[in-house]
């Protein structure tokens, strides 16, 4: 089948922003590091996560025609504050790469569907002729070979100092805290919780879209070897 003008038009309108997507995704992990490390900062000792949405972010950046698209892309983003003052930052990576699997699969069907409808003289089957195997499959692929997961996660590592007094939290990712850049922090039980300082900017409390202050991050628990071996002993009583 051969394209006409028109189609070829709407075909690199809508694939000029499928690679949008593909930069803005990789842009979003240098924009996670929050930069912000009491009398209480060792309770702030060891690792606290926090689950972010990144759909949002990604769909401010795909256009009008893709406002109706709905999927979750969530990721898991862990801060690890170290006794000797140095933080390390990462996230889950096989959580993100199994939820950015199930996002581009959404993605493929909603952007395929829109291939289809803005081509409304040609038949889902003469489009997918255009394209190996099909619209879905071919827009998959190059999302593919654009975003690889352990890239994505792997910019999001980060490692940093930090430092924390009279329940102000700085973080930076040099080698030096910033002592003019600073979040407020809580803490109660297994929860800790970052805020604007007062005063700040009201435009400044949107970290990304979707992420907000405050900020609230939960422990993370470590299970102690004996603590395993006691639970395989007591399933090996009960069985």
């Amino acid at each position: 089948m051969k394209r006409n003008g028109r189609m070829r038009s709407n075909e690199r309108k809508t694939m000029k922003k499928l690679t949008r997507i593909a930069a803005v995704l990789m842009i979003l992990v240098m924009t996670f590091a929050l930069v912000g490390c009491g009398d209480d900062s060792k309770a702030l000792i060891g690792k606290w996560g926090m689950k972010y949405d990144m759909h949002d972010a990604v769909l401010e950046q795909m256009g009008d025609e893709f406002a109706d698209f709905k999927s979750s892309l969530e990721v898991t983003i862990f801060f690890e504050f170290k006794e000797d003052g140095t933080m390390e930052m990462s996230v889950d990576n096989d959580e993100f790469a199994a939820n950015y699997a199930n996002w581009l699969d959404d993605f493929s069907d909603y952007a395929a569907n829109y291939i289809y409808d803005s081509n409304p003289d040609y038949s889902k089957e003469d489009i997918d002729a255009v394209y190996s195997p099909n619209v879905k499959e071919y827009i998959k692929s190059m999302m593919e070979e654009s975003v690889k997961p352990e890239d994505v996660t792997a910019d999001m590592h980060q490692e940093g100092v930090w430092e924390a007094k009279k329940g102000k939290i700085f973080i930076s990712d040099g080698d030096t805290v910033d002592q003019t850049s600073y979040d407020l922090y809580t803490i109660s039980g297994d929860t800790l919780t970052f805020e604007l300082p007062e005063g700040a900017e009201a435009d400044g409390e949107n970290v990304l879209p979707g992420m907000e202050y405050p900020l609230v991050f939960t422990k993370v628990k470590s299970v102690s070897y004996t603590h395993l071996r006691a639970h395989e002993t007591l399933a090996n009583l009960v069985c």
